[in-house]
């Protein structure tokens, strides 16, 4: 176990916290691009 700035202990490896911030990273971007994307093809089916 980690002790942490807090004093407290952490099972949680730095690591996998880190791992587990690149995957919300990752996650928040795709959904972010699925946003536009739905906000593109609404606009281009006025067109069609």
């Amino acid at each position: 176990m980690k002790q942490t700035a807090f004093g407290t202990q952490s099972g949680t490896s730095p690591s996998k916290i880190e791992e587990f911030r690149e995957f919300e990273a990752d996650l928040s971007a795709l959904l972010y691009m699925r946003e536009e994307l739905l906000g593109f093809i609404y606009h281009l089916g006025k067109y069609l």
